[in-house]
């Protein structure tokens, strides 16, 4: 199944070249990597990374048996 990121627009509004890996359109670079290295020394980053899977759970005990199986506090997510 395709992923679409939600990041996509906001990707390309800053000008980053999109490529695909398999059928997942990625952000490869954004033109000059000195000043790409230089905004993440001085500021932030983010990598999506959803793509790589999702996990559905069903069943009565899935809130329980994920609160059990991560550190996140997985009753206040739902």
């Amino acid at each position: 199944m395709p992923y679409n990121s939600p990041f996509e627009a906001g990707l390309t509004a800053r000008g980053a070249v999109l490529g695909a890996l398999g059928d997942v359109r990625i952000a490869l670079h954004y033109g000059d990597p000195a000043k790409e290295a230089s905004a993440l020394r001085m500021g932030a980053g983010l990598i999506d990374l959803a793509w790589r899977g999702v996990i559905e759970m069903t069943g009565r005990d899935r809130a329980r048996f994920l609160h059990g199986m991560c550190t996140n506090d997985i009753k206040k997510l739902l």
